[in-house]
């Protein structure tokens, strides 16, 4: 019996770019990059060249935003930002 697979979000968005426009993705890890993914991926002898997560979501379009904070401090800035602009 052969099972269908579904290839996942990150497919579904890369291939439906084309009608989503003006959106932000905001990625937070603990790992520091210091490249500028404004600009597009760095070459291969850049260490950045080998975090998979800001990869992925820079090939989805739209801005791409990364922070390097820990999880709690990220979500305690997020809910004070959103706070503010109640």
């Amino acid at each position: 019996m052969k099972t269908e697979t579904r290839p996942g979000f990150r497919y579904d968005i890369v291939h439906a770019r084309r009608g989503i426009s003006g959106h932000v993705i905001c990625v937070n890890d603990i790992t520091e990059s210091d490249w500028d993914w404004q600009r597009g991926e760095p070459p291969e002898d850049n260490p950045d060249y080998y975090l998979r997560t800001c990869k992925s979501f820079s090939r989805m379009g739209g801005e791409m935003n990364y922070v390097c904070l820990d999880n709690r401090a990220f979500l305690g800035r997020l809910l004070a930002g959103l706070n503010r602009e109640k």
